[in-house]
């Protein structure tokens, strides 16, 4: 009996040592990936020559289901040196609850072909939020597709959001406890075994 007593020691580090990964995983820093789609609508009243867009849309997240709102101006005056057009814009992502983030953003947007399809590559700038956000920094980068004639849009972003005592759902407490369950069920197997040589 008093052999079993370093497996129990081994089982119980473990366990304790795995609720200490579980709290480094959920840090106030994550990295994570949406979509979204919607439409894309220019603003009539902007003053020339100022194209200003109104973005609606909708996605999922590591957070849930959200929607988007994103408010953006191209001056088709100044444009790159790739021939792409300067922008800058704001954008909103809330969550069902409410809980949401924001900032601003710049783009270079693509002037559209024949069938009215364009393409923007957008940089986000996260300046603040409210619920689990709130307090929000970061960045992020977005890439944007949209149809001037049908006004749908797509976009696919990655984005990087700090927030005090922000957590991400993740799987490790159920992972722990069945690790703690089977590690406890090889001891009493282990114990019942030797418990029975011991008795032939």
């Amino acid at each position: 009996m008093h052999n079993s007593h370093p497996l129990w020691f081994i089982c119980l580090g473990l366990i304790v040592f795995g609720f200490g990964l579980t709290t480094t995983v959920k840090a106030d820093s994550i990295t994570f990936s949406v979509t979204h789609a919607g439409l894309s609508i220019v603003d009539p009243n902007a003053p020339p020559p100022i194209i200003a867009f109104n973005a609606n849309g909708s996605g999922s997240s590591i957070f849930g289901n959200f929607s988007f709102e994103g408010l953006g101006l191209v001056d088709p005056t100044k444009p790159n040196a790739n021939g792409t057009l300067p922008g800058t814009g704001t954008f909103t992502f809330m969550l069902a609850n409410g809980d949401k983030f924001f900032g601003t953003f710049t783009n270079a947007f693509a002037p559209p072909d024949a069938q009215g399809n364009a393409t923007a590559s957008i940089s986000y700038l996260i300046t603040g939020g409210t619920g689990i956000f709130a307090g929000a920094t970061g960045t992020g980068t977005d890439f944007t597709h949209v149809n001037l004639f049908t006004n749908v849009y797509t976009s696919t972003d990655t984005l990087t959001i700090s927030a005090p005592g922000l957590t991400a759902p993740v799987p490790e407490p159920a992972t722990l406890l069945l690790l703690g369950t089977g590690l406890t069920g090889v001891a009493l197997r282990i114990r019942q075994r030797r418990a029975k040589t011991r008795r032939t």
